[in-house]
């Protein structure tokens, strides 16, 4: 890849990044109160092996979203997907269960967890597992 293609492909993951912080942060705000959330944290990853894009983090009375920090504990779940693509999923753009069964998305850690969670959001219309 040359410099400028990766320079491009930079640019456009960040604004990737950025859009799916910006739809994590309004979802979150939707279920806040609710006792589906869990304490520990959910880790997204563009690629494996790479830093977190976003870590969202919920303790007892907070929940926040972190940017390139891992967790301090091992993440509830960890998806690892291209973000403009999580982006699109948490949207409703592109069907969630569709995107997994592809590979396009995956899933390491508690996938009920994450599909109680769709489920919550609307994402998903009965948990995947």
């Amino acid at each position: 890849m040359t410099t400028a293609t990766q320079t491009t492909a930079s640019r456009c993951r960040s604004r990737g990044v950025a859009s799916l912080r910006e739809v994590l942060c309004a979802d979150l705000a939707r279920i806040e109160d609710d006792d589906c959330l869990r304490t520990g944290a959910i880790v997204f990853r563009s690629a494996e092996g790479r830093p977190p894009d976003l870590t969202v983090q919920v303790t007892d009375d907070t929940i926040w979203v972190d940017t390139g920090r891992e967790p301090r504990h091992t993440p509830l779940v960890e998806v690892v997907g291209d973000p403009r693509r999580v982006d699109a999923i948490l949207r409703g753009r592109k069907d969630a269960r569709r995107q997994y069964l592809a590979g396009q998305v995956r899933v390491h850690g508690d996938l009920g967890y994450l599909s109680r969670l769709g489920c919550r959001l609307g994402l998903l219309d009965r948990p995947v597992w």
